[in-house]
């Protein structure tokens, strides 16, 4: 299944160059390619090689990864969020305390998702001067009419712009975590 799976994931070029090195250099055991000593002969005389395999290798383990949670998004769209009254009660309370709420999209995940993932939040975002940068996890059209509702409750002169951040909300990330290691100090 893996195998199958590699074979359509993997970029044509990068498949035939992994392929051929595993026929010339251990063709009955192509794990063995990359362990130990063929490991180390491997990052010597093939780095880009390995690089590009290892690259391709994760690609493939993140596209199963998204899979997954894109299924749990998809489950809690169809049977709602559970905890929108309690999220409802503390919009009141801060309104009342003299704070503007802006309501950001949060989705739960479903059942099929680890517990460890606890969702798409729009709430990891970052105000750099009058932009503000959101997460995108790549639902398309659903983002757009977010980005635009959201976008009519800012305050006048603050434009919002969304961020490739797929693979860095399969982590529990989002802006902040990705602009932390693009900072000088």
């Amino acid at each position: 299944e893996a195998s199958r799976e590699w074979k359509v994931a993997a970029d044509p070029a990068v498949r035939e160059r992994v392929e051929k090195h595993v026929r010339e250099n251990c063709p009955q055991q192509p794990a063995g390619c990359i362990e130990g000593a063929a490991l180390t002969r491997m990052a010597a005389a093939e780095r880009e090689l390995l690089l590009d395999w290892v690259d391709a290798g994760a690609k493939l383990r993140a596209g199963q990864l998204m899979a997954e949670r894109l299924l749990g998004v998809i489950e809690r769209q169809i049977s709602g969020c559970s905890a929108a009254e309690g999220l409802n009660a503390v919009k009141s309370r801060l309104r009342r305390m003299g704070f503007a709420v802006i309501p950001a999209p949060w989705i739960q995940p479903g059942e099929a998702v680890s517990k460890e993932w606890p969702g798409v939040s729009y709430g990891n975002a970052a105000l750099i001067g009058d932009r503000l940068f959101l997460p995108a996890l790549g639902l398309e059209r659903v983002e757009k009419e977010w980005l635009a509702e959201l976008q009519r409750l800012l305050p006048k002169g603050v434009e919002a712009s969304y961020v490739p951040a797929r693979f860095s909300l399969l982590r529990n990330g989002g802006i902040h975590c990705l602009m932390a290691f693009g900072r000088k100090h």
